[in-house]
């Protein structure tokens, strides 16, 4: 669940979704004007109902929101034979497939800025869904539609995309050679920088604090050094502080 910006600055609108997480296709979805278990109660029913789904064998993990622990939906699970799953509690990355949907949805150039009235946002909604599980080429699942994975088209369209390949290579075997090449360089050339990268910036913390504990043993006061470490780490970005660590370690 996530929240929309309705009209005002106080007012918001609540979205619920439920992601099939082999497909990664939105099976079911819906917007109320507050949150509450009860709606999440329906729409658990209805997408289980329509998808003819086993609901034995079905396990559904979220965070640990208060629709989501509630008694009324736990209720519901225990009746249909659903297993909960929750998250772990107080992490970032509680429900990650779901928030990068909700990633998707609110990047997008057409997403409004707010949402005037529930009627909007459910057109809206009906919109974007209807294109990430029909036309959006999804990275998660090899590119291809959410809804195709969920038919059971991937086999098949896997099989023709290589037939195309299979084509181009018979025609020009140097050219696709080359192609992948020039991939496989860039794809290296971006992991060694991504590793340079995070070596430069574990060089630069393994300096501050080298710094930080020269000026503890210097002054014999570690909680002014600390307060004083912290006095310049919040106002100066990281340059700047190597920068000075490199002055008081006697760096060049």
């Amino acid at each position: 669940m996530t929240k929309l910006k309705g009209p005002h600055a106080w007012q918001f609108y609540f979205l619920y979704t439920i992601v099939d997480l082999y497909s990664r296709k939105v099976v079911g979805w819906m917007v109320a004007e507050r949150e509450n278990a009860k709606h999440a109660k329906r729409l658990f029913r209805e997408v289980c109902r329509r998808e003819r789904a086993d609901s034995r064998q079905l396990i559904v993990h979220s965070d640990r929101g208060s629709t989501m622990t509630s008694l009324t939906l736990g209720l519901l699970f225990s009746s249909l034979g659903i297993v909960k799953s929750l998250s772990r509690p107080r992490v970032s990355n509680d429900n990650a497939f779901v928030e990068s949907l909700f990633k998707t949805l609110k990047y997008r150039q057409l997403y409004p800025k707010r949402f005037y009235s529930l009627d909007e946002a459910q057109k809206y909604m009906r919109e974007f869904f209807s294109w990430y599980n029909t036309e959006h080429y999804h990275s998660g699942v090899c590119h291809l539609t959410p809804h195709a994975v969920h038919s059971g088209l991937a086999a098949s369209i896997l099989k023709s995309r290589q037939a195309v390949a299979d084509t181009a290579y018979a025609k020009s075997p140097r050219a696709v050679c080359k192609w992948s090449a020039k991939g496989m360089r860039i794809a290296h050339y971006c992991l060694a920088q991504w590793t340079a990268r995070k070596r430069r910036r574990k060089d630069r913390l393994t300096l501050v604090s080298h710094a930080v504990s020269e000026l503890s043993e210097q002054s014999g006061n570690l909680d002014y050094v600390s307060n004083r470490y912290f006095e310049i780490v919040h106002p100066m970005g990281v340059f700047e502080i190597v920068e000075r660590a490199q002055r008081i370690m006697g760096y060049p």
